[in-house]
């Protein structure tokens, strides 16, 4: 059983009252209520029950989620709150050479473009001994999965566990995912030179770390990458303008001077 936003712990008759509206959305039927005591306000207690209700429908729309996922017959999810560690294991034992593709989560401006910059890419490797790995989702230089999967290559994908509640952007041509355990998308902890965990997993799965354009995640996760050692490519790509504009107004930002993102700032026109 479990608590509402704000309680500290649980009365009988809050415990009552998940019992009941539990039933309620399994039955489909409506349960008669008790009768209030003195300690409990008939708005407090409707109050809980609506709170209550819509706790059960998010995690039951969740639960339904991961079993579609589950039953994809893909076996597509490693874990759901995975460690780098545990990431890291997972893709050693595929033994691959992993190229992973960096770049903006949202569309770009010329996708075309992106696309055939990542179809060259892929033509210089076989899908007997690469894999292609990216972030999981479909937006963005998520598009690459379709075309790796048509070139016979296994996908996989490397995703803070915060995509949990966003498992309908999980691209239908990715073959495994790991979920990494993570508060935040990526990119480094607030304060810090250190990756967060989903990063970190990005950097230590990856062989080959090939960036089409990207922000401040790509960015921090393409440098690490060169400090390791690793090759590390970039081709330059703006991001949306019409997103990035939206997203400045909207953010009550200037309007934007460019659209080439974070990862150019640093990599610049370095390509291979």
């Amino acid at each position: 059983m479990f608590g509402i936003e704000g309680n500290t712990r649980e009365t009988p008759s809050d415990a009552q009252t998940h019992q009941v509206v539990a039933c309620e959305l399994l039955t489909g039927q409506t349960i008669n209520k008790p009768t209030p005591t003195n300690d409990e306000p008939p708005v407090q207690r409707a109050s809980l029950r609506m709170q209550t209700k819509r706790s059960f429908l998010m995690m039951s729309e969740l639960n339904r989620k991961r079993m579609e996922l589950a039953a994809s017959g893909k076996d597509m999810v490693i874990g759901w709150e995975m460690t780098p560690a545990e990431a890291l294991a997972f893709f050693q034992s595929l033994r691959k050479t992993v190229v992973t593709f960096f770049g903006y989560s949202v569309a770009y401006e010329n996708e075309k473009a992106m696309l055939k910059i990542a179809e060259d890419v892929l033509a210089r490797y076989s899908p007997e001994t690469f894999l292609i790995n990216i972030g999981a989702t479909y937006a963005g230089a998520g598009g690459i999965y379709p075309i790796a999967k048509g070139r016979g290559y296994k996908t996989t994908g490397i995703v803070s566990s915060l995509a949990i509640q966003y498992l309908d952007d999980i691209s239908n041509d990715v073959d495994h995912v790991c979920f990494i355990r993570d508060t935040q998308w990526g990119g480094k902890l607030p304060g810090l030179h250190t990756l967060s965990p989903t990063s970190q997993a990005m950097v230590a799965c990856s062989d080959i770390l090939v960036g089409i354009g990207g922000g401040k995640i790509t960015r921090d996760e393409m440098l690490a990458g060169r400090e390791q050692g690793k090759d590390v490519y970039f081709h330059p790509a703006e991001i949306s303008h019409a997103y990035w504009i939206q997203r400045a107004q909207k953010l009550h930002l200037p309007p934007p001077v460019s659209f080439l993102g974070a990862a150019h700032e640093a990599f610049g026109s370095k390509q291979a």
